[in-house]
């Protein structure tokens, strides 16, 4: 959410990584923030969908495109991302967001992908 919460928890004995969602991330410049203080090996950003688009408190980004906030968030330092559509969660009919996860790589966007959301096994991976 802010750097005040990702510095404390980042702090915590063996806690590697901080996970900053975009649902709710108050800024971008948050994130700037969270990724100066903690390096972005120690990041990962998860862009938080419903139904294919941001769930997000930043104006910028409720209208944008999830693939531009990807570009964006590389672009920043982000090397880490979840790839997530909360519509997904609990549906056990497998991820949606397969294409956009194509999409990035195609256009090869600096970002290790994690996918999630409605996974029930390795065949929907």
């Amino acid at each position: 959410r802010d750097i005040g919460h990702a510095v404390r928890l980042a702090a915590t004995p063996g806690v590697e990584a901080v996970i900053v969602g975009l649902e709710t991330l108050f800024s971008v410049e948050n994130l700037a923030a969270i990724l100066e203080q903690l390096g972005s090996e120690r990041v990962i950003f998860s862009l938080d969908l419903m139904l294919g688009h941001p769930r997000a408190y930043i104006d910028a980004w409720t209208s944008l495109p999830p693939l531009a906030i990807a570009e964006q968030v590389a672009q920043m330092g982000v090397r880490q991302m979840i790839v997530l559509d909360l519509a997904d969660v609990g549906t056990q009919r497998g991820p949606s967001t397969h294409p956009l996860a194509k999409e990035i790589g195609r256009r090869k966007i600096p970002l290790r992908l994690i996918g999630g959301g409605g996974v029930r096994g390795l065949t929907d991976l």
